[in-house]
């Protein structure tokens, strides 16, 4: 039974406990299903024993022990970050070199057990029993600790409460989770008939969103305030959501304010339902057999050794989401299956009284990856190519899907009493994809497909506004737009709360502005901490789609001078722009970093008054007979030169003259650049080991 116990209950509880708002279940519901699924594997496990041949019964008792061990191993030692399970970073083909590495471990660890089980038995079951205990009292403390925080049963949400709209007036806001603003332009543009459809829609193209990640962005859009990376996001949560929202303030002045699929479980004071498209669409037991069935699956995925995680968790669903489910799909793979399913049923189930207004924030992901519905709404499967062409397909689907909901709207007489916003949280730019998903708008006006292009389109979410009593046209405004905008545009519009943070969109056109975007690489970590490490400034002056617009603030932890660059961990992080990997440290200890684009950023806090000597250190990646490697400082060619194919020092002069800002920008441009034929795909130039900066002598 401890192979049972481990995958089906040991390492289950301990992603629950990391992952409590990935789950709606409660503690005593999941250890339910997983005990029972867990029972199943151990009688199958158990069960070649009862063949009634000594021999046979020794060699098997044999094979488990030793499988027990190496399996416990393979799951608590052998554990590497294999990406986001979000259908887009998770690849395991890129990690083919470290799975077999754990897999050639894993057999030693079984050849050793299942030796130690046939000499010496009592000491290894012993062992396994002590090791069992342990991992026993573990799974106890953690399923209890996630008990102390999840707040009672599964609460089925009114079908009657959602579909409920007033004569008087209302809101409706459906944030489709990274869907990018290229991407609509794309659609009006190849179907006319949809801007004809977007009836009384100003779209809002150059919209700039607050982070790449929904985690940050959506205390920002309930209450117009950007995150000032002082304060926690715990506090951030309940001064931007629960007590600052403009919903809250609705809620105050009579309205019915529902919202579906909160982040965090994060409530507005005073709302009616606020609850998860699960609540909604499923029954309670459906609900816990699916998130039971994606535990185990995910138990299965950290035992089982390297070479057959691909067999046990294929990117779409993992064994016993495949044994339980003609589609089998759990956790955000099932919210986007679902996600426009929510749309049909409020269109289906809409009805209207003359009771208190609504406001409704709706937030779907059906716009964002893993991508699997076709421009017809086909499901086709759940595709691991990320690219812009599954991209557009899947966001037609869910806008044939609005414009249902928009219809039948109109059919009810509550399209024109209706303020209706289409927004997304971000763009899908910063996602991992099989294709490079850089802003279509950067690309019209010099900006190369790349780092920054992905940074544009991941800072560029959807935008799309219907004013009460509005009709014709989708009409494109100029205006230069953020999601903080969003409160104060609805406030001032309906009349019924007040926002003074942000701008309203509708009172003309606003193309001169400072704008603000945090960006960060996202873990999964950064959910259970008080703040996000690494967040770099942006301030944007002009259209968010040209490079001139974007420049870097520094905050006040970055020294005054700079005199070295290691390009290891004791760097300051603010000093790397874009176009670097990694910290890489090889065996001898020593650090680099690759530049992993034809142009890679540093920010340089330098003396002033002198001419400066800076002193590299690199090496040209394999292949590349010649590299030419250019520096710009400030904007300024500094030098170019050819590299040599071997590690060398490479030595610049920097005069007094350029260093003119507290902060210099640093641009190392470069001739040539590849990719190595191994499961790491990323693009490789020069490798940096040291910058030294030195007084020029007179």
């Amino acid at each position: 039974m401890f192979i049972s116990g481990l995958i089906f209950l040991f390492l289950p509880s301990e992603i629950y406990l990391r992952n409590p708002l990935e789950f709606i279940s409660t503690p005593a519901q999941l250890i339910r299903n997983l005990a029972l699924g867990g029972l199943l594997l151990g009688i199958g496990l158990i069960s070649p024993v009862l063949v009634p041949v000594a021999r046979w019964q020794k060699t098997y008792a044999m094979l488990l022990g030793g499988l027990s061990a190496a399996l416990w191993v393979s799951s608590v030692f052998l554990v590497t970050d294999l990406g986001e399970l979000d259908g887009a970073s998770f690849d395991l083909t890129r990690h083919s070199e470290t799975l077999a590495y754990h897999t050639g471990w894993f057999v030693m660890v079984l050849l050793a057990a299942c030796i130690g089980m046939w000499k010496r038995p009592m000491l290894v079951v012993g062992s396994m029993a002590v090791i069992g205990f342990g991992l026993t009292l573990i799974m106890v403390s953690n399923f209890y600790q996630v008990s102390q925080n999840k707040k009672g049963n599964f609460e089925s949400v009114s079908l009657t409460d959602i579909a409920r709209f007033s004569s008087n007036r209302n809101l409706l806001i459906l944030v489709m989770d990274a869907f990018q603003s290229d991407i609509l332009h794309e659609i009006v543009t190849e179907d006319p008939e949809m801007r004809r459809k977007l009836d009384g829609f100003q779209f809002y193209p150059d919209t700039l969103g607050v982070a790449p990640t929904t985690y940050l962005t959506m205390p920002a859009f309930h209450s117009g305030k950007n995150y000032n990376q002082k304060m926690s996001l715990p506090e951030f949560y309940d001064l931007g959501v629960r007590e600052g929202s403009f919903l809250a303030e609705l809620a105050q002045n009579g309205y019915q304010v529902d919202i579906v699929n909160p982040i965090a479980s994060a409530c507005p004071v005073g709302v009616n339902i606020c609850n998860h498209q699960e609540n909604l669409l499923l029954h309670e037991e459906q609900v816990t057999n699916t998130e039971a069935a994606r535990l185990a699956d995910l138990g299965f995925l950290r035992a089982i050794p390297g070479v057959l995680k691909q067999w046990a968790f294929d990117g779409t669903s993992g064994p016993v989401a495949r044994i339980r489910s003609e589609i089998p799909l759990t956790g955000l793979k099932h919210r986007i299956f679902q996600g426009n399913t929510v749309q049909k049923l409020i269109a289906d189930n809409l009805w209207v009284d003359d009771g208190r207004p609504t406001a409704r924030l709706i937030h779907l992901l059906n716009t964002h990856p893993p991508f699997m519905f076709n421009k017809a709404c086909e499901f086709i499967g759940v595709s691991k190519v990320i690219d812009r062409n599954h991209m557009t397909d899947q966001a037609v689907c869910a806008m044939r899907w609005f414009d249902y909901l928009l219809q039948s709207m109109k059919a009810a007489g509550v399209y024109d009493n209706t303020m209706i916003v289409l927004a997304a949280d971000t763009g899908a730019g910063s996602v991992n994809g099989t294709d490079d998903l850089s802003s279509l708008y950067a690309g019209r006006h010099g900006v190369e497909p790349g780092e920054l292009g992905r940074l544009i389109g991941g800072a560029n979410p959807v935008l799309a506004i219907k004013y009460p009593n509005e009709h014709g046209l989708l009409q494109e405004s100029q205006a230069s737009a953020q999601l903080t905008d969003i409160a104060r545009t609805v406030c001032e519009n309906l009349k019924d709360c007040t926002k003074s943070q942000g701008l309203n969109l509708r009172t003309g056109e606003i193309k001169t502005r400072e704008r603000t975007y945090l960006h960060y690489v996202w873990k999964h970590d950064y959910w259970s901490l008080e703040k996000i490490p690494g967040i770099v400034e942006y301030t944007i002056r002009g259209p968010l789609w040209l490079e001139s617009s974007w420049s870097r603030e520094f905050t006040g932890n970055l020294p005054t001078q700079i005199s070295r660059v290691g390009f290891s961990d004791e760097d300051n992080p603010q000093i790397f722009g874009m176009g670097w990997g990694k910290v890489e440290i090889n065996q001898g200890g020593i650090s680099k970093r690759w530049s992993i684009a034809k142009r890679a950023e540093l920010f340089l806090p330098l003396p002033t008054g002198s001419d400066l000597v800076l002193v590299f250190r690199v090496l040209s990646a394999p292949g590349l007979d010649n590299q030419v490697m250019k520096l710009r400082v400030n904007g300024e060619v500094i030098d170019s030169l050819s590299l040599e194919r071997r590690l060398q020092t490479v030595t610049m002069s920097l005069p007094a003259s350029l260093i003119t800002v507290p902060v210099s920008k640093f641009v190392l441009e470069f001739s040539e650049l590849k990719e190595p034929e191994t499961a790491d795909k990323r693009s490789i130039s020069v490798s940096f080991y040291e910058l030294n900066i030195f007084q020029a002598k007179e």
